[in-house]
């Protein structure tokens, strides 16, 4: 943590992965409130901003692969909610489109650990049961 807060100083900026920046000028002011609190954004913010970068990633493909197999007025991309995202899909092709939508997701990034995605079936947000793909 303490490498990411002396980078972040020197460079006056935190990045992510793939290099996204967030500038940080607050790093070096003398109000001891403002350092701190871009110090925790600096070392927040490469952890925070991949995840972002990858669900917006995901997003992409994901929405490619809707339109490469004309999937569009069948399976739709609603909302995201943090790393959520949230489709329409026809009832009887949620079981057979849920295991490549979480395949996309999955495969996003290779990186040390497993990005592991899971999906959730239901009428509604709030009901969906847990039924991984």
């Amino acid at each position: 943590m303490e490498k990411l807060k002396d980078d972040a100083r020197k460079n006056s900026f935190a990045s992510t992965f793939w290099g996204r920046r967030r500038y940080l000028p607050e790093l070096n002011s003398p109000n001891y409130m403002l350092r701190s609190q871009a110090e925790r954004i600096a070392v927040n913010m490469p952890i925070q901003g991949l995840e972002a970068d990858i669900i917006k990633k995901a997003m992409v493909e994901i929405d490619s692969w809707i339109q490469k197999e004309n999937y569009g007025g069948d399976l739709r991309m609603l909302l995201q909610v943090h790393d959520e995202l949230l489709f329409e899909v026809k009832e009887n092709l949620a079981t057979k489109l849920a295991p490549k939508i979480t395949e996309l997701m999955s495969g996003v990034i290779k990186l040390k650990v497993p990005i592991i995605a899971k999906a959730k079936f239901g009428d509604n947000w709030s009901e969906m049961n847990a039924r991984t793909s």
